[in-house]
C-alpha cells in the first residue's frame, strides 16, 4: 500500500531539522513517523539507525541496519547486504540472523575463515542461551571448513564440557566418565592415554563382526597387550600395520606419539602428535606432550606454546562462558609476550613451574579451587584472572590471600589500610599485572580520578614495553571508559591498532578521536583526523562503507562551520564515488544555492535527467518541491518544478507552476519569457483556458 507522500516529506524535513540541531529523540520520532508512510525507504532506515546509535539505543539500531540489509539482499546487492549485516552485529552481537546470513554469504563466497568466524560466533550466542543442539551444529559447520582451527577445537572443549556429545565432527565420541572419586588421574598425557586405549579397546567391540573388522581387532588387540606389557618396539610396528590397513584414528597416533617418545625417537613421535592434536579428545594430552618434546629439544620457546595451549584447555573449562573470549586473548598475549621477550631464563622457568603443576597430585582439583578464588577477586565487567599468570609469580596462595584481604578491607571502607595491603602484596610480587590492575581500580574507586588514570597508563605503558600489545590496547581502552576526552591515549590505542593489523577497529577510534576535538572546539584537528581515518579506510574490512562514512562526516563538519566550499568538494567526491546517493544531490543542491545559485540549478538538471531515464520522475517532485519552498522567488527552479509535474502525470501541479512562473516573469518585466509560459499553459487546455488566452492577447503575445 503506497504511503502518503505529504505525511512522509512532511517528517523528513522536521526530522532534518532537528537533527541539525542535535535533537535526537524528536528527529527519531519524525523518522518513524516517515517509515510508517514508506517502510522500506533505505535513506530514512539508515538515519533513523544512526539516531538511535547517538542515543544509545544499540539494539533497535541493528534492526534498522537488519532491515536494510534484508532489502538489498532481495535486491541482489550482496556486498552492501553484508556491510549492513556486520554493521548489525558490531552494535548487537547476539543477532542470531545476522551471524547465520554473514556465514552462508561467505562460505559461498569461498571465504572459509570469515564463515568459520560467523559460526563460532553463533555456536557461542547458543551456547549462551543454553541450546547445546544449535550450538553443536554451529561448531559442526565450522569444523566442516577448517578441521584445524584452533578456535573451532576450543570450541569443541567448552561443547564437551557442558556435556555435549560431539563425535559426529570427525573425532571419536566422548569416553565414558570415569569412576566417582578418582583423585589420582595423573598428567594431561596419562589421562589421554587412558582415553586412548579405552578408545581402542571399544573398537574390538563395536560393530558387526566381518572377516575384514576380525583382522583388524587381532592387530588392535596385540598392539594394546604389546603396548601394555612395555614392548614398545614391536607396539610401534603393530600400530604401523593398522595405519597401512587404513585404520586411521587418533588414538593410534597418540599411543605412537607416546611409544616413539619412550625410544627418545622426539621427531617421529612429533609427528604423530601433530596428527593426535587436531582432535577435541585428545588436544589436551598432546598439546601437552608437545611441549615435553620440544623441552628435550632445547626449544623453550616453542615448548611454552604449547603448554600455555594446554593450559589455557584446562583454564578455559573452568570460566564462565562470558569469560571465555577475554581469557583466550590472555593466553594469546601471554604467548606474545613471552615470544617477543626470547628469555631463555624466564621461559625455561615458568615452563618448569607450569609442568610440575600439571604433574602434580590432584592437579585438577587444583585447578578449580584456584578457579574460584581468581573469580571471587574479579570486579564485575573485568576480565578473568588467567591461571597462567598466577602460575608465573612465586608464593600464589600468599598472593591470592593478599588480594582477598585487600577487597574485604576496601569493601569495609578502609581505604588506606587496602592500599597498605596491596604496597605490601606489591612488594613480593612486582610484576603480577592483575594486582596492579586491582590498586588501580582502588584508587579509582576512592575518587581519585587523576591517579587511576595515570596507574592505569603506567600499566599499558609496561604490557607495551614487554611486548603484550593485546592487553595494553585492553587497558588503553579501560583508560578511555573513565577519560573518554583523553586524546592522546585515544591517539595511542589507534596506533596500537593500525600497527597489529585491526584496521576497522582503528577507524572506530580515529572517529571518535575526531568527534572528541570536535567537542572541544578544535575543528581543525578534527578535520585533520577525519582526513587521517580517509587514508586508513582502504585498508577497512569494509572500505567503500567506511570511505563514504568518514567523508559524510567530513561535509557535516564543513557544513556546520559554515565553510561551504569545502563541504562542496567533500559532497562532490561522495558524488563521484556514488552517484546514486540522493542524500548527497540534496546537500549539494543546498550548499550551491549558498555560493552559487546557477550550479544548484545544474546539479537538479542532473537529477531530472537521471530520475527521467531510470522512470522515477515522481520520486523528484517532493525533492524539487522542497526546493521550492526555499527558493519560491527562483524562475529557473520553477520551471523545472513545472516541467517535473508535467513529465510525471502531475498535470494540475504542473499548471499551478506554470502559473506562479508567468506572473514572476510579468513582475520582472521578462514579458517575452511571460508570453512563452503562458502559451505552455493554454496548450495544456486548463479548464480556465480562455483567461490565460485574454491575457496572452493583452501582453502583446
Amino acid at each position: 500500500m503506497v504511503g502518503n507522500r505529504r505525511l512522509y516529506e512532511h517528517a523528513v524535513r522536521t526530522a532534518t531539522r532537528y537533527y541539525a540541531d542535535k535533537a535526537w529523540d524528536k528527529a527519531l520520532s519524525e523518522y518513524q513517523n516517515a517509515l510508517k508512510e514508506f517502510p522500506d525507504d533505505l535513506d530514512v532506515i539508515e538515519k533513523a539507525a544512526d539516531v538511535l546509535e547517538r542515543l544509545g539505543r544499540l539494539p533497535e539500531a541493528a534492526q534498522h541496519y537488519m532491515n536494510i540489509a534484508s532489502i538489498r539482499s532481495r535486491q541482489g546487492v550482496v556486498d552492501q547486504a553484508v556491510d549492513y549485516w556486520q554493521r548489525a552485529t558490531r552494535l548487537d552481537p547476539n543477532i542470531i540472523e545476522a551471524h547465520k546470513n554473514l556465514a552462508f554469504t561467505f562460505a559461498s563466497q569461498g571465504q572459509p575463515k570469515l564463515a568459520v568466524r560467523e559460526n563460532l560466533a553463533l555456536a557461542r550466542i547458543y551456547q549462551a542461551k543454553n541450546d547445546l543442539p544449535n550450538a553443536l551444529a554451529s561448531v559442526q559447520t565450522a569444523y566442516a571448513l577448517d578441521p584445524a582451527n584452533p578456535d573451532v577445537l576450543t570450541a569443541l572443549e567448552l561443547l564437551r564440557q557442558a556435556g555435549v556429545t560431539t563425535g559426529a565432527m570427525g573425532e571419536e565420541p566422548n569416553a565414558e566418565a570415569g569412576e566417582e572419586g578418582d583423585e589420582t588421574r595423573g598428567s594431561p598425557i596419562d589421562i589421554t592415554k587412558d582415553l586412548a586405549l579405552t578408545k581402542l579397546a571399544d573398537m574390538v567391540f563395536d560393530e558387526q563382526l566381518t572377516p575384514a573388522k576380525a583382522a583388524t581387532d587381532s592387530l588392535i588387540s596385540t598392539a594394546l597387550e604389546q603396548q601394555m606389557a612395555g614392548d614398545t618396539e614391536k607396539a610401534i610396528e603393530t600400530y604401523r600395520r593398522l595405519l597401512s590397513a587404513g585404520v586411521d584414528q587418533p588414538a593410534i597416533h597418540f599411543n605412537l606419539g607416546l611409544l616413539y617418545q619412550e625410544q627418545v625417537r622426539l621427531d617421529e613421535a612429533i609427528e604423530h602428535f601433530n596428527k593426535s592434536v587436531r582432535f577435541a579428545d585428545y588436544r589436551l594430552g598432546s598439546q601437552f606432550a608437545l611441549g615435553e618434546l620440544y623441552r628435550a629439544k632445547g626449544r623453550v620457546d616453542e615448548a611454552l606454546s604449547y603448554f600455555l595451549e594446554a593450559l589455557k584447555i584446562i583454564d578455559l573449562q573452568t570460566v564462565h562462558r562470558e569469560q571465555a573470549d577475554d581469557l583466550i586473548q590472555v593466553y594469546e598475549s601471554l604467548a606474545e609476550t613471552y615470544a617477543v621477550k626470547g628469555e631463555a631464563q624466564q621461559s625455561g622457568a615458568f615452563v618448569s613451574t607450569l609442568v610440575d603443576f600439571l604433574s602434580s597430585k590432584g592437579w585438577e582439583d587444583k585447578v578449580v579451587q584456584a578457579r574460584r578464588r581468581l573469580d571471587s577477586l574479579t570486579e564485575e565487567g573485568a576480565p578473568a584472572m588467567s591461571l597462567a599468570e598466577l602460575l608465573s609469580v612465586r608464593d600464589s596462595d600468599s598472593l591470592l590471600q593478599s588480594m582477598s584481604f585487600m577487597q574485604e578491607l576496601a569493601k569495609r571502607g578502609k581505604f588506606y589500610s587496602a592500599l597498605e595491603e596491596a604496597y605490601h602484596a606489591l612488594e613480593k610480587s612486582p610484576d603480577y599485572i592483575p594486582l596492579h590492575l586491582r590498586l588501580a581500580d582502588m584508587i579509582w574507586k576512592n575518587g581519585q580520578t587523576e591517579a587511576a588514570i595515570a596507574k592505569f597508563l603506567i600499566i599499558a605503558n609496561t604490557l607495551y614495553a614487554r611486548g603484550d600489545a593485546h592487553q595494553a590496547m585492553a587497558i588503553y581502552q579501560r583508560i578511555l571508559r573513565l577519560a573518554p576526552m583523553d586524546v592522546n591515549i585515544r591517539s595511542k590505542l589507534i596506533e596500537l591498532l593500525v600497527s597489529y593489523g585491526q584496521i576497522d577497529r582503528a577507524l572506530e577510534q580515529y572517529l571518535a578521536l575526531a568527534d572528541t576535538y570536535y567537542q572541544l572546539a578544535a575543528t581543525e584537528k578534527a578535520r585533520e583526523k577525519y582526513q587521517d581515518a580517509l587514508a586508513l579506510a582502504p585498508r577497512g574490512g569494509t572500505s567503500r562503507l567506511w570511505t563514504n562514512q568518514i567523508m559524510h562526516r567530513l561535509g557535516e563538519l564543513d557544513t556546520q562551520r559554515g565553510d561551504w566550499k569545502r563541504g562542496i568538494a567533500t559532497y562532490e567526491q561522495l558524488k563521484k564515488i556514488d552517484p546514486q546517493d540522493e542524500k548527497v544531490r540534496m546537500i549539494l543542491i543546498d550548499l550551491y544555492y549558498k555560493v552559487q545559485p546557477p550550479r544548484a540549478i545544474q546539479e537538479i538538471d542532473e537529477l531530472l535527467k537521471a530520475y527521467r531515464t531510470a522512470g522515477k520522475l515522481r520520486k523528484l517532485v517532493p525533492i524539487i518541491e522542497d526546493q521550492i519552498r526555499s527558493h519560491p522567488n527562483d524562475m529557473a527552479l520553477r520551471a523545472r518544478a513545472a516541467q517535473t509535474c508535467i513529465e510525471a502525470g502531475l498535470r494540475p501541479e504542473g499548471l499551478a507552476h506554470l502559473n506562479h512562473l508567468g506572473e514572476l516573469q510579468l513582475n520582472a518585466g521578462l514579458t517575452k519569457q511571460a508570453v512563452a509560459t503562458i502559451r505552455a499553459i493554454i496548450a495544456l487546455n486548463p479548464p480556465n483556458v480562455q483567461a490565460y488566452q485574454k491575457l496572452l492577447a493583452r501582453i502583446g503575445g
